[in-house]
């Protein structure tokens, strides 16, 4: 992995900051495709000082060492097209290292006919900040997005469509 000031160390600490993952397709079922998948990254973070205020709100000077960032994770993701006029998708990640779901994910397209299209779409994220950003220091918690749709085709180059989204927060709901 590169670092942020984009200067390589080399191979000396392959142990402690690599990216390894790879995916198997196949599409020996007629109409499907289906895949698995798996990717290994471990990022070595290194300690930083960072000025803090203490309780009377001086600032006084505080060692970061932050933990190392790994994670393991598996997927599987499928789509089957075979059925004239409907189609589906199923996505699943999973994190080994923390033993948690993050990501499921849902989709169907109907062609009521040639021109015309019903989308539907279920969502389901854990929050991935990557480190040292300022996002990072708040609580996260996961988001459930329920999503309908309607296509319409002009013509095989010009297509217009709309979509409607109800967002699901552990304390908040948004729509969109």
């Amino acid at each position: 992995n590169v670092r942020s000031d984009l200067i390589s160390t080399g191979t000396n600490d392959l142990n402690k900051n690599f990216l390894i993952g790879g995916q198997i397709i196949s599409t020996a079922v007629n109409g499907a495709r289906l895949g698995v998948s798996y990717v290994n990254r471990n990022i070595k973070r290194d300690a930083y000082v960072a000025l803090r205020p203490d309780s009377l709100y001086n600032l006084t000077s505080l060692l970061v060492t932050p933990d190392s960032k790994a994670e393991q994770v598996i997927g599987a993701d499928a789509r089957y097209d075979a059925v004239k006029d409907f189609s589906a998708y199923g996505r699943y990640d999973y994190d080994l290292n923390a033993k948690r779901s993050l990501r499921v994910q849902f989709s169907g397209r109907y062609g009521a006919t040639a021109e015309l299209a019903f989308t539907a779409d279920y969502v389901y994220r854990e929050p991935r900040i990557i480190y040292n950003t300022f996002f990072s220091v708040f609580p996260t918690t996961p988001v459930r997005e329920f999503e309908g749709g309607i296509e319409y085709g002009f013509s095989p180059a010009i297509r217009a469509f709309g979509k409607l989204a109800y967002v699901k927060y552990v304390d908040n709901i948004s729509r969109r």
